[in-house]
């Protein structure tokens, strides 16, 4: 039942009892109208005799006028109190039905309440499932966000190591395809003021070399000495173009005041030729490969043809 229900018939309730009050005003002024009304006729119709009782013969006739009167207000009297009674029956009857609309005024009422504390429960209820449910929705997202958070790691890693593939492929890709030169033997050619060392300058690499540079140095070294100092980077050399993929050339390396008369016999000595290639890639990048080479006094027809010194030599190293 809605709050409109329930004001409608609060006022039907009303209207009745309202009704009930006028009806039982209405009969209590009749009955009191019908008393005066009796009254007044009582006193018209049997007047009460004036002055004293002269014989006994008046005295009754006044006793009994004054019977009648009382027999007629008697009989007024139980009208009023017929009116009276049936006042009161009416008046219990109104006090009935008030109490039978208060009681039910006050089920309604209890039902009301009941059924407010019903709605009430039921949104406790309801909010407390709606807070469950925004928890576990808060959760999920939660779990969303870091399994979000992970893929996006994830991907970034991904990314990062697919960048670091692609780099090592780069760099892979150079490697086999880039220039990689090398002194591949040395012959020495005597003259009357010093001596020129022809060194066999090989590309190893798939691609050209844009150029190549010869330093080097010739002079004696002792046998059992020290290993000789490495060639300064600062030494000028002689620059030539570059070297095919897969191709070879000589190129020359001249050494002055190298007299072969200082070579010994007794093979104490040696004739020491090293250096370095520098050289450049066609991804502009310069590389140098370290030689040494080495002739002691021996005769025949590979007098002249130098050998490889032993040792460490750095070939092929970015600079």
């Amino acid at each position: 039942m809605t709050g409109r229900d329930e004001r409608n018939k609060l006022t039907s309730r009303r209207l009745i009892l309202s009704l009930i009050a006028a009806v039982a005003i209405a009969a209590s002024g009749t009955a009191l109208w019908r008393g005066a009304i009796f009254r007044d006729i009582r006193e018209r119709a049997y007047p009460l005799p004036s002055g004293q009782c002269r014989k006994t013969g008046d005295c009754d006739e006044r006793a009994l006028h004054v019977q009648n009167r009382e027999a007629q207000t008697a009989d007024a009297a139980f009208d009023v109190a017929l009116f009276q009674l049936a006042l009161s029956l009416l008046g219990l009857g109104g006090l009935g039905f008030t109490v039978y609309y208060a009681r039910q005024a006050w089920k309604e009422a209890e039902k009301s309440a009941s059924a407010a504390h019903s709605a009430l429960a039921h949104m406790r209820e309801e909010s407390l499932a709606q807070d469950e449910r925004f928890a576990a929705q808060a959760k999920i997202a939660a779990r969303n966000a870091a399994a979000a958070e992970e893929s996006a790691r994830g991907s970034v890693d991904s990314a990062q190591a697919a960048q670091k593939t692609a780099h090592i492929m780069e760099q892979t890709a150079r490697r086999q395809l880039q220039a990689y030169l090398h002194a591949d033997s040395a012959l020495i050619n005597w003259f009357d003021q010093g001596a020129e060392a022809v060194i066999k300058v090989v590309n190893c690499g798939v691609t050209p070399a844009t150029f190549f540079e010869i330093v080097g140095v010739m002079d004696f070294q002792m046998i059992g000495a020290a290993a000789p100092a490495p060639v300064s980077d600062d030494r000028p050399g002689v620059v030539w173009a570059g070297l095919g993929g897969g191709g070879e050339t000589t190129a020359p390396l001249r050494g002055k005041e190298v007299d072969p008369d200082r070579l010994d016999p007794a093979q104490s000595n040696y004739l020491s030729v090293r250096g370095f290639i520098r050289y450049g890639t066609i991804f502009h990048e310069t590389f140098e490969s370290e030689f040494s080479f080495m002739l002691r006094h021996r005769l025949g027809k590979d007098a002249n043809k130098l050998q490889r010194a032993a040792g460490r030599l750095r070939v092929y190293r970015q600079v």
